[in-house]
């Protein structure tokens, strides 16, 4: 009677001592991945994971998947989009302003008669997104601190950082004259490489007061100083309403356009500077980074959870493809990373997903680098060896076997030389 084959017994006895001896770890554990009875234990198959969750760990602290980011959120913002509130109506200084009106800056006095008008129109407040750092013509100024003080309802930028990034600090306060008759808010804004704005301040301090920022000031919400918030770039800034400041001074604009809400007056001609990146959308003025903002606040509190979260679901997901040995639980994982946020972010919850991304990544890289090179070599059924293993393994010794016989061919003369010599 023949005698049964253990096949745990052969794949011990052949496998890992010919074959499996000359793998690295990662190629056992890519072939234990696809075998019945691996002997990879579950503390060998996790030290793969070391590394790579250190590297993970350095790009997320160090914020290198930035541009990767936001090109991700830009996807996603596209995937959801939705129209703004229209409770904040842009009155904008456009090309036909500068046409019909005159070149701009304006004379304080004619910007005097544009707050009238706006005032006329019943808003709910006016926020100027305009600097007042300096003295105009003395009559001019007089002017519009008297629309100011009529209107009762306005409030006035004030640049109170400059420079890229974070920038440093300005005291670019309106000129006290106006500044007494309206509040203040700033208009810092902290914008990336791309000269994107991502997050804005909830307010800001300058020489011990605190300051709404301007989207603060819009929206009508109050928050902590240097305290900042995610913005929401889902909400379509074409679908603002918008008024030429032309039309409103000829009141072509019907009042009930614009009565009960917050306007705000900016600049928009693209020959007039303040051109920031709206992401996902190109170059716009930065009063529609303020307006978006401040629709993003009246939609509710924005929560940032960072990247911690991604990273900790990518490294749950590495663990069950090592341990439980479910290779397609680094594609779900990824799958879920890519598209998990995007009804969070409808809702108003960020997370980062680069750094889970990442180590689904290398773990992935590894594992497939391994499996490229043991494929052909192990049955994916039993794991043993198949004929191409024996070939291979045939092969080697046959090299090693004439590579002994070519030292000892070289090393024969030599030990001839030196007995002739000792004689």
């Amino acid at each position: 009677m023949a005698r049964a084959v253990n096949l745990s017994n052969l794949r011990q006895g052949f496998r890992f001592a010919n074959l499996s001896s000359r793998m690295t770890r990662e190629e056992r554990i890519a072939v234990s991945a696809n075998a019945p009875n691996a002997t990879e234990s579950p503390r060998q198959r996790l030290k793969l994971l070391w590394w790579p969750l250190v590297l993970a760990l350095l790009f997320g602290a160090l914020n290198l998947g930035e541009p990767l980011e936001d090109i991700l959120r830009s996807a996603r913002n596209k995937a959801h989009m939705q129209p703004v509130s229209g409770d904040i109506v842009l009155v904008e200084i456009d090309e036909k302003s500068l046409r019909q009106i005159d070149s701009w800056p304006w004379p304080r006095a004619k910007q005097a008669q544009m707050i009238d008008a706006i005032d006329r129109m019943g808003p709910k407040k006016i926020v100027l997104d305009i600097l007042y750092t300096g003295p105009s013509k003395p009559a001019d100024d007089r002017a519009l601190a008297d629309a100011l003080k009529r209107s009762g309802k306005v409030t006035l930028g004030a640049q109170t950082r400059l420079g890229d990034l974070d920038g440093k600090e300005n005291q670019g306060m309106p000129i006290p004259e106006l500044a007494k008759n309206a509040k203040v808010a700033s208009i810092a804004l902290e914008y990336n490489w791309q000269s994107a704005v991502w997050k804005q301040n909830y307010a800001t301090r300058l020489k011990g007061e605190q300051l709404p920022s301007m989207a603060s000031s819009i929206a009508g919400i109050d928050g902590p100083a240097d305290q900042q918030f995610r913005v929401d770039y889902s909400f379509d800034v074409d679908s603002v309403p918008r008024f030429s400041a032309a039309d409103i001074l000829n009141r072509k604009v019907d009042p009930d356009l614009v009565r009960g809400k917050t306007v705000v007056f900016g600049t928009t001609a693209v020959q007039l500077g303040d051109q920031l990146t709206l992401p996902g959308r190109g170059k716009r003025s930065g009063v529609f980074i303020h307006t978006l903002g401040a629709e993003t606040l009246k939609a509710g509190t924005p929560l940032d959870f960072g990247w911690l979260p991604a990273l900790l679901l990518a490294l749950m997901t590495s663990v069950t493809c090592l341990v439980a040995r479910q290779p397609t639980a680094l594609a779900l994982g990824a799958l879920a990373l890519l598209l998990g946020p995007i009804p969070l972010e409808a809702h108003l919850v960020f997370v980062d997903i680069t750094s889970g991304l990442a180590l689904i990544a290398i773990i992935a890289s590894r594992l497939a680098r391994a499996r490229s090179r043991t494929r052909g070599l192990v049955h994916a059924l039993t794991g043993l060896p198949n004929l191409a293993a024996l070939a291979a393994e045939k092969k080697a010794a046959t090299c090693r076997w004439w590579r002994c016989g070519c030292i000892i061919m070289l090393k024969l003369p030599q030990r001839s030389t030196r007995r002739a010599k000792s004689n």
